[in-house]
């Protein structure tokens, strides 16, 4: 159980370190993100990213904003992969 909760941790570290990195894209140049409005924005996009249902509403346009969600996207991966280990190791 102790295992579960350190990626359930680690989960909610990642959603809250990408929040601020993208809040702060968004805070140096508003066109970084397609029809992004405010931080209540970063924040569901930023969830929407981490668990990979990605609607499309809001888009990462500039290189940097792409590069920052492809590097979300593997972190992304490597937590469910610790996810799925942890659950079924034996």
């Amino acid at each position: 159980m102790y295992e579960v909760t350190n990626v359930v941790i680690n989960h909610v570290i990642a959603i809250i370190i990408f929040f601020v990195i993208y809040s702060i894209l968004f805070t140096m140049n508003k066109k970084n993100f397609e029809a992004a409005h405010g931080y209540l924005d970063m924040l569901y996009f930023t969830t929407t990213t981490q668990s990979s249902t990605g609607y499309g509403d809001i888009v990462p346009t500039t290189t940097l904003a792409k590069i920052t969600v492809m590097m979300h996207q593997i972190v992304v991966i490597f937590i469910i992969s610790q996810f799925i280990y942890t659950v079924f190791k034996q």
